[in-house]
Order: structure tokens, then sequence, then C-alpha cells
């Protein structure tokens, strides 16, 4: 009994001297923060060509952290799931670019502030040809081929039996110069049935039964005809008719950036697709991996401004899909022993601070052309 109870207090001891130490180590290495950025994630986060870092996100912790006791410096990230893996095992303290809560769901250390930018989120797909002539190309082109052909062929045989039934009763057929074996006979034929219809009367019973099916064939092909052009003018108002409802996204691909929240699709029955870069999203629209794809209004311009070839062939929803807001992403008690709370409450004082004033309208304006986002 009294080794059992040697052995609690020595663990006892141990407890509190790891604490201890805990402590110690936290208060002699959280007046150092490592901030992640993604280096192409304007107007969040970018790294321009001369080495400086910018962003509306670099700007606003860049703010909080020069009036702070501690000094930082800025890691940066080419892609989204690197610096999301990085944060996560706190190889960094905090994450600034264009993401949303989602990442922090799951990790109870983890947190974010309040938004400091609410982005417009855009319906994206890729537009239809906008010619009539084009259009009605690319729709009767895979069916012109086999009608036609089928259209033909039982023309042909038609008008074959048709003169194979007349040619010994017909006096206009009897001295007609018409072979079997000529490669003009079709021509021939038609030559005797249509152009000169009004002069020939079948005198036989079968050749009788055979232009009666031609006659309702010919009208049955001109009704499909006619039914052909209405489908292909409903099928491509419907193509270029935008989306009437969220609904409508049901079953279908869309691409989303990665670290956006795919709840609400996951509600809808869409089928995400996430990718790493806002390039390879485009990319995957522009080749149809994705039929449609969400994206933040400030990233949607961003990108046609660096890609002004790619806007006629891009087709943008009146519809918008929500916003995303934008927060920077932390440690939970990471700063407390040197600033006496943690560095992300700081940061979420500064960003309600600037809300309040002015300040965010002008932070917003260096970076962006739509300085309201900042304003909400």
């Amino acid at each position: 009994m009294m080794v059992l109870r040697f052995f609690l207090r020595m663990g006892i001891h141990l407890l509190f001297i790891c604490f201890g130490c805990h402590a110690a180590f936290a208060a002699d290495h959280d007046d150092h923060v490592r901030i992640g950025m993604l280096t192409n994630d304007a107007p969040a986060s970018d790294l321009l060509q001369s080495g400086y870092a910018s962003g509306i996100g670099i700007d606003i912790v860049s703010q909080t952290l020069d009036q702070q006791p501690i000094s930082y410096e800025l890691v940066p990230f080419s892609d989204r799931v690197s610096a999301a893996a990085a944060f996560v095992n706190d190889d960094v303290q905090l994450l600034v670019g264009s993401f949303s809560k989602d990442i922090t769901k799951n990790n109870h250390h983890l947190t974010a502030t309040s938004p400091y930018l609410l982005d417009e989120v855009k319906i994206v797909s890729i537009a239809k040809p906008t010619s009539w002539i084009v259009r009605m190309v690319a729709f009767f082109m895979p069916l012109s081929v086999s009608f036609v052909s089928a259209l033909s062929a039982l023309g042909i045989i038609l008008s074959y039996s048709l003169y194979l039934s007349e040619r010994h009763i017909h006096p206009r057929l009897k001295h007609a110069a018409l072979q079997p074996q000529s490669c003009l006979i079709s021509l021939q034929i038609l030559h005797y049935f249509f152009w000169q219809k009004c002069r020939f009367r079948p005198y036989s019973r079968s050749g009788q039964w055979i232009v009666r099916v031609w006659m309702i064939t010919l009208i049955m092909v001109a009704l499909i005809f006619c039914c052909m052009i209405s489908v292909s003018i409903y099928h491509f108002h419907q193509s270029d008719a935008d989306l009437r409802d969220l609904s409508e996204l049901q079953g279908q691909s869309v691409g989303i950036l990665y670290g956006r929240d795919q709840k609400y699709l996951q509600k809808l029955k869409a089928q995400p697709v996430v990718y790493q870069e806002a390039e390879a999203l485009f990319h995957a629209l522009e080749v149809h991996d994705v039929a449609y794809i969400l994206v933040g209004r400030s990233t949607l311009e961003r990108y046609l401004l660096q890609h002004p070839t790619s806007s006629p062939h891009i087709r943008v929803s009146q519809r918008h899909f929500g916003y995303d807001a934008w927060v920077v992403l932390g440690h939970k008690n990471y700063g407390q022993a040197s600033l006496g709370q943690p560095l992300i409450e700081v940061l979420d004082a500064f960003i309600n601070h600037v809300q309040s004033s002015n300040l965010a309208y002008d932070i917003c304006a260096r970076h962006t052309k739509i300085p309201g986002l900042c304003i909400f």
C-alpha cells in the first residue's frame, strides 16, 4: 500500500512538472508567429514579383501584429491543400487566404475570426454557340447522316420497285432508255416520277400501291423534318436559358476551390469536384470536366482580367450561390502567454473595429475594384 501511494505521488509531481514545462515552452515560443499565405489568391493574399506580400487578409494581419509585442514571418504556399495541411499540423499558426471556416470543423484546437470579406459566389458555365447556323449544324449533323441515308435508300427501293412494276405496261416507259445496270438509274427514275408526275399514272395495281406508300412516306418525312426543326429550336432555347432554380444543379458535376463549404452542394445532391487553384478550376470547365463551377465574384473578375480571350466563352448565371465568408484561421490558444489572450481574439477584435469604421473600405479598395465586399 505504501509503495502504491509513493508511485501515485510521484506521478502527480511529474504531471505538474510537465504542465509547467509546457507553459514555459509556450511562453518562450508564442512571441513569434508563422503566418501561412497563398501566393496566388488575390485579393485575399498574393505574392508579387517583387517578393512583396499583398492582399486584404495580409493587410489585416500585418496591421494587427504591428501593434503587438510579437514578431511574425510570412510562409508562402502555392496551393491550398499544402497550406491547410501545414496549418492543421501547427507548422503555421495563422492562415490567410480565401478560406472559410470549413477547415476548422473537425479540429477543436483550431478556430477562425469574424469574416473580413463577403464574396458573392457566382455560378459559371460554358456559353453555347450564338450563331443560329452553328447551332443547327451542331444539332443536325449527328442525326442528318443516318436520316438522309435511310431516306435515300428507301427512295431508291420504291423508285426501282415502281419501275419494275410499270416498265412493260406504262406507255411512257416501254421505250425509255432505262437500263438496270446503269449507274444513273436512280436519277432517271426520279426524273420520270417527280418531274413528270403530273403526266405519269401507274397502270399496274402494284404500282398504284407503291405510289400510295411513296406519298405517305413523303408526308411523314415532311412532318419529321418540321419536328426536327421545332425540337432543335426548343433544345437550343432551353440550353441557353439561365438556371431557373438551384435544384437544377442536382446530379451535375460542380467544381469548387479547396477550403470552400460543400454542405449546401451536398444538400442539392450535386457532385462537388474540388480543385486546388482557380486556374485548374477554370480549365476543368473549359475542357468540360465539370458542367458548372462555383467561384467568388472577385476571383472571377481577376481571372477574366488575366484571360480576356476566355470572356466570350464563359456564361455567368444571374443567380448566385450565396456568399463566401473569408476569415483568418488560427490556433485557439496561441499567443495567450505573450498577449494575455489568444492571438486569434486580438485579430477578431481588430476586424470588428475596421468593420465599424471606414478602415475596411480603405483596405479593400487597395486590392479590389469592389470595395463594398468588405462592408456588411
